[in-house]
């Protein structure tokens, strides 16, 4: 049978509606990645401003940005507060470098990264091209630590790519809203009797 697109205006209003329940869905995204005492940070400022400029439901953010409330937490600790952001995040975009003064995000992945729940939020941007790492380095414990994470969660780019950016950038706009098609699929389908649908 052929379709007739355009002669149905209630079903026409029905994907009106569905369209904008998606564009109204909020995202917590965490940007880790170089510090602002690395080459590298002007990058990671470049991909959270195109996400924030992407959609204005989009709370972009670095950890190092976010005070988290001592008062919230069971003790002191350096870690607990990045845990309670890492945590509540919706996605964690890593941005990794192969470079002597990133080292923040890479002990950040290395602690964090066998985890599965910070397995299925997190997206690591990776190098290509990695130097041999020098004696006693601990990078080849994060090289490993990415390379258990699934194909599917990983972009590899050049270094013409990373001075570039726009595929990076094409790469973090289309994951934040294939994330947000995916919650709004998923209160649909809870919403209409749909949860034991057996094609996801």
């Amino acid at each position: 049978m052929e379709k007739i697109n355009g002669t149905h205006p209630v079903w026409n209003e029905s994907f009106r509606q569905y369209r904008n329940a998606i564009n109204e869905i909020q995202l917590k995204i965490i940007i880790l990645g170089p510090s602002d005492r690395s080459s590298g940070y002007k990058k990671r400022v470049e991909i959270r401003d195109h996400l924030q400029n992407l959609n204005s439901n989009y709370d972009v953010a670095f950890p190092e940005e976010i005070e988290v409330p001592q008062d919230l937490l069971p003790d002191e600790s350096r870690w607990k507060p990045l845990d309670f952001i890492v945590g509540d995040a919706d996605i964690v975009f890593a941005l990794l470098m192969d470079h002597k003064d990133v080292t923040g995000v890479l002990a950040e992945i290395t602690k964090y990264g066998d985890r599965k729940g910070f397995q299925e939020k997190s997206f690591l941007l990776i190098p290509e091209k990695r130097k041999p790492a020098p004696k006693g380095s601990y990078l080849p414990q994060v090289w490993a630590a990415a390379a258990d994470y699934p194909y599917a969660k990983k972009l590899y780019y050049s270094a013409e790519e990373f001075t570039d950016c726009s595929k990076i950038r094409d790469y973090v706009g289309a994951t934040a809203d294939l994330l947000r098609k995916r919650i709004c699929w998923e209160d649909f389908r809870k919403t209409r009797g749909l949860t034991d649908y057996p094609y996801q």
